[in-house]
C-alpha cells in the first residue's frame, strides 16, 4: 500500500508541475491586431499598457520597399520609435517583469544608413526609481533578441543610439518568469 501511495504522489505531482511552469499572465505582445494599414500608431492602451504618443507600427511590407530581405520575426508588423525620437516611454499602473523583445536597426537593402540605430537601451523603473537597464548592438541584417530580465518595473524607457536614427521592435514578452540557475 505504501508503494501504490508513492507512486500515485510522485504521477500526481508530475501531472501538476507543467500548470505550474507556465502563469497565466505571461505574455508576448506582436503589434500585428492594430492596423492593416501600412504604418499607424500604437494605441495608448495597447495591450494591457500605456504607450506614449511616439510609438507606431509599421509593416513588413513596407519594409521590404526599402530594399530588405528580411520582416519581423511574427506576424507582418512590429513596433518602431516614430520621428526617430531619442527616446519612447511606456508603461503599466503595476508591476511587471519585461524579459525581452527582438530588436534590429532601420535598414536598407539589409546595410546601415545615416538613420539607422546603432544600438538600443532599455531602462525600467519603479515609482520613478530606476531599477536596472539592457542594452544591444544593433543588426541591420536581421532581428536579434534582447534578454532584458527586468523584474519589479512599471515603466520602460527606449534610448535610442541618437536622435533622428530609427530601430524596430517585435515580440515584446512579460510576465515570464525568470528562471535562476543556481550553481552546484
Amino acid at each position: 500500500m505504501r508503494i501504490f501511495f508513492m507512486v500515485m504522489m510522485t504521477a500526481a505531482a508530475v501531472a501538476v508541475m507543467p500548470m505550474l511552469a507556465s502563469p497565466a499572465s505571461a505574455d508576448s505582445l506582436h503589434f500585428d491586431d492594430i492596423t492593416t494599414e501600412l504604418e499607424a500608431a500604437i494605441p495608448a492602451n495597447y495591450g494591457g499598457f500605456s504607450w506614449g504618443t511616439d510609438w507606431y507600427v509599421y509593416s513588413d511590407t513596407g519594409y521590404a520597399s526599402f530594399g530588405n530581405s528580411y520582416g519581423s520575426p511574427s506576424g507582418e508588423y512590429a513596433a518602431f520609435n516614430g520621428f526617430g525620437v531619442l527616446t519612447v516611454t511606456m508603461g503599466s499602473g503595476s508591476d511587471f517583469t519585461f524579459n525581452g523583445a527582438y530588436f534590429t536597426g532601420w535598414a536598407e537593402n539589409d546595410t546601415a544608413v545615416s538613420f539607422t540605430a546603432t544600438s538600443i537601451t532599455v531602462n525600467g523603473y519603479n515609482n520613478g526609481a530606476f531599477v536596472g537597464s539592457a542594452s544591444m548592438a544593433l543588426s541591420t541584417t536581421g532581428y536579434d533578441w534582447l534578454d532584458a530580465g527586468l523584474e519589479g518595473v512599471d515603466e520602460l524607457r527606449f534610448v535610442s543610439s541618437g536622435s533622428g536614427q530609427w530601430w524596430l521592435m517585435d515580440n515584446f514578452t512579460f510576465n515570464e518568469p525568470l528562471v535562476n540557475v543556481i550553481p552546484t
